[in-house]
């Protein structure tokens, strides 16, 4: 099982975005959610601390962090979401 933990950061710039943006993001997420192998979507992010890795959506990233990982449960951290321009600054 996967379960996403927003921060407050996560959830302020989400809140501002357009609703297709924010269902896009919803969508994803979900998708996430019911994927067999969630690291082939993922992609790993190296020297970004505290962000483990990152996904794509359309123009917008979100930065995770893999905060537990056994066999019953992955817990992925929401960190940040912005513009691929902007989101590795």
């Amino acid at each position: 099982m996967i379960t996403f933990v927003s921060t407050k950061n996560f959830e302020k710039t989400y809140d501002v975005l357009s609703a297709d943006d924010r269902s896009r993001i919803e969508e994803k997420l979900r998708y996430l959610k019911s994927h067999p192998n969630i690291f082939t979507v993922i992609k790993r992010i190296e020297n970004l601390d505290p962000a483990t890795h990152r996904v794509r959506i359309g123009n917008y990233r979100i930065l995770l962090r893999l905060d537990q990982e056994n066999a019953e449960e992955m817990i992925f951290i929401l960190l940040k979401l912005g513009h691929r321009r902007e989101i590795y600054n």
